[in-house]
C-alpha cells in the first residue's frame, strides 16, 4: 500500500495511525475497568443499604471511576509511550 510514497510520509502516517489505534485501544480497555469498578462500588452501596439494587447508577460513582481510570492511563500511558 505504501510502496512508491516517500519514507518520511510512511513514517508520519503511521506515526499517528499508531497514536490513533492506542488510543482505541486504551479506550476499550479503560471502559472495561471502569464498568468493573463501578459494579464493585455499586454492590457495596447495596450492601451498606445506601442504595437498592433497583436503584440506578449514582452519577458520582460513573464520574469518579471515569476519572480514576483516565488518570491512571495517563500517569502510566506516558511512560509506556517514551519506551
Amino acid at each position: 500500500m505504501v510502496r512508491g510514497l516517500p519514507r518520511a510520509r510512511t513514517e508520519t502516517g503511521f506515526r499517528y495511525g499508531q497514536i490513533g489505534s492506542a488510543s482505541l485501544i486504551s479506550l476499550a480497555h479503560g471502559t472495561n475497568d471502569a464498568q468493573k469498578t463501578m459494579g464493585v462500588i455499586f454492590l457495596a452501596l447495596i450492601s451498606y443499604g445506601a442504595a437498592s439494587s433497583s436503584d440506578t447508577m449514582p452519577l458520582w460513582v460513573v464520574v469518579a471511576c471515569a476519572v480514576a481510570i483516565a488518570l491512571g492511563t495517563y500517569s502510566g500511558g506516558w511512560r509506556i509511550i517514551r519506551t
